[in-house]
């Protein structure tokens, strides 16, 4: 897969430092870290970043970021890329499914199954992989 231009990597190192951060920020200041427009990044994060489950929005108009420890550029480049969005895609990688996801998991501890958030944040990467081929 080709490389990230400079405002998507850009992108992805905003979030994944909020996200280690556990800070919230706001559109004009993701704006300014990657000089996209405010309305793109609305539009990313309307239409992209809060569909993949890896921002959310705050009470106070701001966002908070939830980037797996494993989610590589090839997986953030696919996400960035795709064009049309097929509805099963939707969702599969939305915060609904995250959440039905955790049941599943819970359900497996429930049978002495259990997994690690790391182990539970790859499994979220892979199945959103596979959806999105």
């Amino acid at each position: 897969m080709s490389k990230l231009n400079q405002r998507e990597q850009k992108l992805l190192n905003f979030l994944r430092d909020h996200t280690i951060r556990g800070v919230t920020f706001t559109v004009a200041e993701l704006s300014a870290a990657t000089e996209y427009s405010e309305a793109t990044v609305r539009t990313y994060l309307g239409k992209k970043l809060r569909r993949a489950a890896l921002v959310d929005a705050t009470q106070d108009g701001h966002y908070a970021a939830s980037v797996p420890a494993t989610f590589s550029e090839d997986d953030f480049r696919r996400l960035m890329t795709q064009v049309a969005e097929d509805p099963l895609v939707d969702i599969l990688v939305s915060a609904e499914w995250k959440s039905y996801l955790s049941k599943v998991v819970m359900h497996g501890e429930v049978k002495d199954f259990r997994l690690t958030q790391v182990e539970f944040d790859q499994l979220v990467v892979r199945l959103r992989n596979r959806v999105t081929r």
